[in-house]
């Protein structure tokens, strides 16, 4: 009894090289099935997580330009980040709210370089925004080619 234990022991010496590379394809053909979708899923969340955020803007904007001085302002994004503003009293509006511009940062790739300039006229409240997709998810206008 105890020679076919050690027998068993000695005869089993692990994976052949075969199954290991059957393994490995297995697992390379997966990886290349699933990594596209990965990848089009988290480009999907960054652009919804920017929309997001442009909304927050838009709407911050909208609550504080009602009791406010400014009548027309600009906040362009450009590389993810806050490029410019027409003045310090857009940012002071945001930051009213809890909306730091500096730390806001853009990750889609289309929503990265964005314009959206606001006008008050008659105390109604018009926005603007020189990236269609994103005027769309918006509800607001679509810029000119002016802006």
């Amino acid at each position: 009894m105890k020679k076919n234990k050690l027998v068993k022991r000695l005869n089993n010496k692990g994976f052949s090289m075969v199954e290991i590379i059957i393994v490995i394809a297995i697992i390379a053909i997966l990886a290349t099935v699933v990594a596209p979708q990965y990848f089009k899923h988290l480009e999907s969340a960054r652009e919804t997580t920017d929309i997001d955020a442009y909304r927050n803007i838009v709407s911050a904007l909208q609550v504080e330009l009602i009791n406010s001085d400014v009548t027309s302002g600009t906040v362009e994004f450009s590389g993810g980040s806050v490029a410019n503003t027409t003045d310090e009293a857009v940012k002071t509006l945001l930051s009213g709210v809890g909306i730091n511009l500096d730390n806001i940062k853009m990750k889609s790739d289309a929503y990265k370089s964005v314009k959206i300039t606001f006008e008050t006229n008659a105390g109604v409240i018009s926005f603007k925004a020189n990236n269609t997709t994103l005027a769309d998810s918006l509800g607001i206008g679509k810029a000119t080619s002016g802006l």
